[in-house]
């Protein structure tokens, strides 16, 4: 198993067990809204997302799904962060 680690940069990248359990935490700290980018059903159609949907709720955190195919560019992500922006 590897031990967890995160790389302290925007974006904020978080690995290891346990590491979507501080989701919801580090949203918190820079807003009220979030965009989840994901792949097209791989994580969507997981208990992890129901969880996760439950956590922002009760933070009142406000949610936006975008799914890709593939790895996400940078140019993807600015893209994708414009069209959500509203």
């Amino acid at each position: 198993m590897m031990k967890p680690f995160s790389i302290a940069r925007l974006p904020r990248i978080e690995f290891g067990a346990g590491a979507l359990r501080k989701v919801t935490n580090l949203v918190a700290q820079y807003g009220r809204r979030v965009l989840v980018v994901t792949g097209a059903r791989s994580f969507t159609t997981t208990e992890h997302w129901e969880r996760l949907q439950r956590e922002f709720t009760q933070h009142e955190i406000e949610c936006r799904l975008c799914t890709v195919m593939g790895e996400p560019s940078p140019e993807l992500i600015d893209d994708a962060v414009s069209n959500y922006r509203n």
